[in-house]
Order: structure tokens, then C-alpha cells, then sequence
């Protein structure tokens, strides 16, 4: 090798040398910033909101003509809203200032005497769902004794009412922790005995409504598997409807049954009018529960 070629191939080595000393460099430096970014993605939601932000407010007082009115109902009737789409809060979560108790936020069952009867409102769901006309006690005319209801959570019959109870889809509790611990306490006892939407309130099993506690999808799940999507479906249209959080393992739980049991994502969807016929439901001057102002 010639002194000039010697000359040219160190002077290539060293410009190669430094420009890959500097690319080191570079990379070295900017690591940090990666790896923070890929946390940051990587970092999972303190909780999961609802977005229907485009829902029109119920207590709207514009003035608008028939036509507007019906545009505007056909609009909402094709708007649709995606149950399985969240807005991730990495915030901290919200959370009750004081013990969950049923009795002292939630009350108990009330009765509607409107329509003349003496019925509360989990007689009122066991006449509703039963297949057959109820039978009351002889010794207790507001008392149901027998009928025919189905228990979808363990698909099967059930003719007896002392063998069942009246089942909240979402468990008070959860639904307190979950953010109706900000509500006001009519709004509360509204929840507890809602009849504005059938899947809110359902008679099932005494025993697997035990079973199934104040717990959320990641830790309960009905025995009948047939069930689930519609089980899931059900738990977050009343979570949309009424502006409860998900908590992240909640999430987490519901992503993971409905992997389990093939649901199909398009079936989870509400549309804008269906969301405010059940909320306009809960705007109901005469309900006992209007006694907590």
C-alpha cells in the first residue's frame, strides 16, 4: 500500500471513528427520553370516563319550531355511542369522604302510592318481570309469594319469591365508590329503586346475588356464560347513563370477559335518544324518593 492510500484510508477511519463516537453520544443522551416516553405510555389510567359530551343537555330551554324538533330527534336516533370507548383521567382518582352504608346513602325501598297500592319498589320488579300473575300472601296483600321468573344469571326458573332479590346490574356500593358518593341524596335513593330501565334492577337468585356482592366484572362474573355479553353490555349502559367512572382493574375485567365470550364490540353501543329517554326518566316530580331535597 502507497503513503498517499495509507494517508486516505486513516483519514476515512478517523472521520467514521468520530462520527460514530458523536452517534453513541447522541443515542446515550436522548435514552433517557425514551424510556420516559415509553413509561408514559405505558402508564395506566388512575380511572375511565365516558365521553357524550355531544348529548344535548336535558334542561336546554331554547325555543325551536316542530321541525327543528323533529330533525333533531331523527339526528340523535342515528348518533351513536360506543360503550367500550373510554377517556383515560391520569389524575388521581375521586374518592368518597365517608364509608359506603346503604341505609345512610342509599336508604331502602320505597313505596310509590301514586297508583293506589301499597307495593315497594322490589315488589313492583317482581310483578314486572314475572311471566305469570304474582300471587300475594294471604296475610300480607303488598307482599309477592310466588310467580315466574327467569334468573339469567343462572339460567333457569324460578317460582318462589322468597328465593329471590332484587339485584342493582351495578352494585350500590360500587356505584357510590365509582362517583355516586357526589350525588344528592335523592339522587341517590332515585338509584336504588330506578324502574326507568329494566335492565337496572332484575330478580335473580338470593344465593348468586350474594355470591356477587358489591363486586365488578374483574371479580364476578354470572355462572351462565350465555349471559355474559349481555350481562356486560347491560352493566355499561347503566354506567353511561348514569356518569359512574370505571375503575382500571374494572376495565381491565370487562376487556377480558368479553374476549372470553366472543362478544361483538358493534353490539355495545347506545344511541344518543335512547340515552335521554332513560334520563329523562329520572326527572320525575312525584317519586317518593323527590322527599330528600
Amino acid at each position: 500500500m502507497k503513503n498517499k492510500d495509507v494517508e486516505t484510508y486513516f483519514f476515512y477511519a478517523l472521520k467514521v471513528s468520530r462520527l460514530s463516537f458523536f452517534s453513541m453520544t447522541l443515542i446515550l443522551l436522548l435514552s433517557p427520553f425514551s424510556e420516559a416516553q415509553t413509561h408514559l405510555q405505558e402508564q395506566p389510567a388512575s380511572y375511565y370516563s365516558f365521553s357524550d359530551n355531544q348529548l344535548a343537555s336535558q334542561n336546554q330551554q331554547a325555543q325551536v319550531d316542530f321541525q327543528d324538533l323533529l330533525i333533531e330527534f331523527y339526528q340523535q336516533s342515528k348518533e351513536w355511542i360506543k360503550l367500550t370507548s373510554w377517556v383515560s383521567h391520569f389524575d388521581q382518582k375521586p374518592e368518597p369522604s365517608e364509608p359506603y352504608s346503604r341505609k345512610n346513602h342509599f336508604g331502602s325501598w320505597v313505596k310509590d302510592r301514586r297508583d293506589g297500592r301499597c307495593l315497594n319498589t322490589r315488589a313492583r320488579v317482581l310483578e314486572r318481570e314475572s311471566t305469570e300473575p304474582v300471587q300475594f300472601k294471604e296475610t300480607s296483600p303488598c307482599t309477592i309469594e310466588s310467580g315466574k321468573w327467569y334468573d339469567p344469571y343462572l339460567n333457569q326458573w324460578v317460582y318462589r319469591a322468597s328465593s329471590l332479590q332484587v339485584d342493582h346490574m351495578v352494585p350500590l356500593k360500587h356505584a357510590y365508590t365509582t362517583g355516586a358518593f357526589n350525588w344528592s341524596r335523592q339522587k341517590k335513593c332515585l338509584y336504588a329503586n330506578f324502574m326507568g330501565q329494566d335492565t337496572h334492577l332484575i330478580p335473580v337468585s338470593g344465593i348468586e346475588n350474594g355470591r356477587k356482592g358489591d363486586r365488578s366484572p374483574d371479580r364476578y362474573m354470572p355462572i351462565n356464560q350465555q349471559y355474559w355479553c349481555t350481562y356486560l353490555k347491560n352493566w355499561l349502559q347503566i354506567k353511561l347513563v348514569w356518569n359512574l367512572f370505571i375503575q382500571p382493574e374494572e376495565a381491565m375485567g370487562i376487556q377480558d370477559a368479553m374476549e372470553m365470550a366472543h362478544c361483538s364490540d358493534q353490539d355495545f353501543s347506545l344511541t344518543t335518544l335512547e340515552i335521554q329517554k332513560i334520563r329523562a326518566k329520572m326527572v320525575d316530580s312525584g317519586h317518593p324518593c323527590t322527599r330528600y331535597q
